[in-house]
């Protein structure tokens, strides 16, 4: 069974990172808001994939940072792009059908976004689990 470490539990160090990886977490969802040099160091404390969000409910801060989103691979691979919340009011919320399509195009943009500013990124193939050279969006 996979054991994902939830931004709501706060996680935004290297250390607590260790912590989590030595206890057998698949891959650590950190806080929201932390800057690309604290995305660095997280990667450099761990192995396991890092989920990081590209934007963000209402309730978490609704910031979008889409145009990070070729950083975040740089300086986080193997890392999970999350996005699509911005569309959303808050967590744990159904979906409108307008929030759908209004998912689907954060997606959209994210895509577009990564192909136009950092196109020699792939996906990982499935069940990468360590950091590898080769810049990569990992994948479940």
């Amino acid at each position: 069974m996979p054991y994902k470490i939830s931004a709501h539990c706060g996680l935004g160090n290297g250390a607590a990172a260790q912590v989590l990886e030595t206890l057998g977490a698949d891959s650590i969802n950190p806080v929201r808001d932390l800057t690309l040099p604290m995305i660095a160091a997280l990667r450099q404390a761990v192995k396991i994939p890092l989920d990081v969000h590209v934007d963000n409910t209402k309730t978490s801060g609704g910031f979008i940072r889409t145009y990070e989103a070729p950083d975040f691979v740089r300086v986080a691979s193997p890392v999970y792009l999350k996005t699509d919340s911005s569309a959303l009011a808050g967590h744990s919320t159904r979906a409108t059908p307008q929030q759908t399509e209004d998912k689907l195009r954060q997606m959209e943009i994210t895509a577009e976004f990564m192909e136009r500013h950092y196109p020699q990124a792939r996906q990982s193939p499935t069940g990468v689990r360590q950091a590898s050279d080769a810049p990569s969006l990992a994948r479940p």
